[in-house]
């Protein structure tokens, strides 16, 4: 939630996030890189979903920066440079699982994003450096304020324009990597959390971000008592209702985005 909630204000975009960047795809190609070609465990993760993350991220924004030569709408070009980097990764994964179908047999609900079987066990040799990062990205906070007002005047106040973008990024992408190598990419938790916070406070200051926290860990929450009680006694997945959710929630929000700059 926090992760969203900073890069679509670093990026100054409300269709940013982990999913449409394709950090989360390129997270779990490298983990399953990983578990393919090192035989690491899922408890080992974390390093290769780490830099997956980098690379698609890197990949999403060079490809962005090459559409804004096109005719595509300004605030379009990260949203389709992070779907075609997704597909590329979604299609890539796959190509690696059907290699050996038995090896990867029991990580399919690591794969839609699964809570189920986690435990305190499984997130206390993640918490401190979670915590961390958190720490990290809430202190880029008046340098972002600073940056919404535009890249020359961040500048003009003293701001180091590329250290708060590669110190943002950096933070984002290893939180999402933290969550896809604990339980898998659990999508649009992200995107939705940011538009929720804006309804109760704006993007500037921090309260926002605190807010971001909170509503992600509610939402993720409500996804799986849905997913557990839709079809009783059958349990979904929360990957699965939670992208279905923010998949509806995306295209609403790219409809309305759309018609008002038509309409305007």
């Amino acid at each position: 939630g926090v992760a969203g909630f900073k890069a679509q204000k670093l990026l100054q975009n409300p269709l940013v996030s982990s999913s449409t960047l394709g950090v989360n795809s390129g997270a779990v190609f490298m983990s399953l890189c990983a578990m393919y070609f090192f035989n690491l465990t899922e408890d080992k993760l974390f390093l290769p979903a780490f830099a997956g993350a980098c690379l698609a991220g890197i990949f999403t924004l060079s490809m962005s920066r090459a559409l804004r030569r096109s005719n595509i709408s300004r605030g379009l070009h990260i949203v389709l440079a992070g779907s075609l980097v997704s597909m590329l990764f979604g299609a890539l994964s796959t190509f690696l699982i059907q290699l050996d179908p038995l090896r990867f047999a029991d990580i399919q609900d690591w794969l839609l994003g699964d809570i189920g079987p986690s435990d305190f066990n499984d997130f206390k040799t993640i918490f401190w450096l979670a915590l961390a990062t958190i720490a990290l990205l809430m202190s880029q906070g008046r340098a972002l304020d600073a940056m919404m007002l535009g890249e020359r005047q961040a500048l003009s106040t003293g701001v180091n324009v590329k250290r708060v973008k590669f110190v943002t990024l950096t933070s984002v992408f290893m939180l999402s990597s933290l969550v896809v190598s604990t339980v898998g990419p659990i999508g649009f938790i992200g995107l939705v959390v940011p538009h929720i916070c804006k309804i109760f406070v704006t993007q500037t200051g921090q309260i926002g971000a605190w807010l971001s926290m909170l509503i992600g860990a509610l939402l993720l929450v409500s996804a799986d008592v849905i997913a557990r009680t839709i079809i009783a006694p059958k349990v979904l997945l929360v990957g699965g209702v939670s992208a279905s959710i923010g998949s509806v929630f995306f295209l609403a929000l790219l409809y309305f985005l759309l018609r008002k700059k038509t309409t305007l």
